[in-house]
């Protein structure tokens, strides 16, 4: 039941969560490291996000590569959730922001990519199995 969700909800989840639901700001600053050059690295809630659906997205591809047919109603729904978030991208404001864009962007990544993997791994089986 859990691979056919498309993980990269969890990156959206957090987004949610923090910005819509709990109001923090995406610039809210989360760690703050000094590094050995004296700079002061600060990760901030956006890129925290990004992070997430940055690894979120390495999971999905990986999930991708499975010839499974939950992978077809993963790719299926992972689809549905790239239409859904581009519609609260343009309709909710607090959405509006380049940190979703980015969100999006993965998302795309992750709906062409499934499918693309998909067929491949499809013409490949295809293909040993006429050659056997």
């Amino acid at each position: 039941m859990l691979r056919l969700l498309p993980f990269m909800i969890v990156a959206l989840a957090l987004y949610v969560a923090t910005v819509l639901v709990l109001g923090m700001s995406v610039d809210t600053r989360l760690i703050g490291i000094s590094l050995p050059s004296g700079a002061l690295l600060a990760i901030t809630l956006s890129d925290g996000i990004i992070l997430v659906g940055i690894a979120t997205l390495f999971i999905e591809l990986m999930t991708a590569t499975s010839p499974r047919a939950t992978s077809l109603v993963n790719h299926g729904l992972s689809l549905a959730v790239f239409i859904g978030s581009g519609l609260a991208f343009l309709l909710v404001a607090g959405c509006g922001t380049g940190t979703f864009l980015v969100l999006i962007f993965l998302m795309l990544v992750d709906v062409v990519a499934g499918y693309s993997i998909g067929i491949i791994t499809a013409r490949r089986d295809f293909t040993l199995e006429r050659q056997a």
